[in-house]
C-alpha cells in the first residue's frame, strides 16, 4: 500500500524478490537439464518465455522424457509450489490500495474483456504473509536446486528437502490465495 511503503516493508519485499529471481533461474536450469538442451542454445529457449510458459515447458519435458524418474513427484510438488508462489508474488509486487465505500483493501482489479466486469482480487499483504511468501520461495528453490542435481553430471550433491514441509506450506499458501479473492464493483468514474 501506498501508506506503507516503509524501508522495512521494502526490505521485506526485495528480500522475496532476491529469492524468486534465484528461483526463477534454477527452473530455466532444471528446463534444460531435462530436456538435453545444448548450453549454447538453451538460455535462448527459455529467455523470452513467462514463468507459467516455463512451468508448461517443464511439465512437458517431465511427463515426455521422465515420466519413470523416481523423483517425478517431487518436483511435481516443486512446480505447483513456484506456481503458487507466483500467484502470491504477482499479488504482491503488482497491487496496490483501493479504497471504496466498504473500506480499503490491497490488491487490483481483473477484467472480463468486453463484458463490463471486473473483479478486485485481495492480495496478501501483511508482514507474515509476505515472510510465507518468501519462505515457500525458499523451498521452491532449494528443491528445484535438487532436483537439478539429479539431472546434471557433475553438479553439487545437495540434501534432499523436506517435503512434508513445502506440501504444508504449499496448502497454507493456497488456502490464504483461496480466502483472498473478493468480488466488489469496479470504481465508478467520475462524470465529465
Amino acid at each position: 500500500m501506498l501508506d506503507d511503503l516503509s524501508d522495512e516493508r521494502l526490505a521485506e519485499i526485495g528480500g522475496m524478490m532476491v529469492w524468486w529471481n534465484l528461483s526463477e533461474n534454477i527452473l530455466c536450469y532444471l528446463i534444460w537439464a531435462m530436456g538435453n538442451i545444448p548450453l549454447d542454445i538453451a538460455p535462448f529457449v527459455t529467455a523470452d518465455l513467462p514463468n507459467a510458459s516455463r512451468l508448461t515447458l517443464a511439465r512437458n519435458i517431465l511427463y515426455r522424457r521422465h515420466r519413470d524418474s523416481p523423483i517425478r513427484a517431487e518436483i511435481e510438488l516443486f512446480l505447483e509450489s513456484f506456481d503458487a508462489c507466483r500467484q502470491a508474488r504477482n499479488g504482491i509486487v503488482h497491487s496496490t490500495s483501493y479504497s471504496s465505500e466498504e473500506g480499503a483493501a490491497y490488491g487490483g482489479f481483473t477484467t472480463k474483456g468486453g463484458k463490463g466486469e471486473a473483479t478486485f482480487r485481495q492480495a496478501l499483504s501483511s508482514k507474515e504473509e509476505v515472510a510465507e511468501v518468501r519462505n515457500l520461495i525458499t523451498m521452491v528453490g532449494d528443491g528445484l536446486a535438487w532436483a537439478l542435481h539429479h539431472f546434471s553430471d557433475g553438479a553439487p550433491e545437495r540434501t534432499s528437502p523436506d517435503i512434508d514441509r513445502m506440501r504444508s506450506a504449499l496448502e497454507e499458501l493456497r488456502s490464504r490465495l483461496r480466502s483472498g479473492g473478493t468480488q466488489t464493483p469496479p470504481p465508478q468514474s467520475s462524470p465529465a
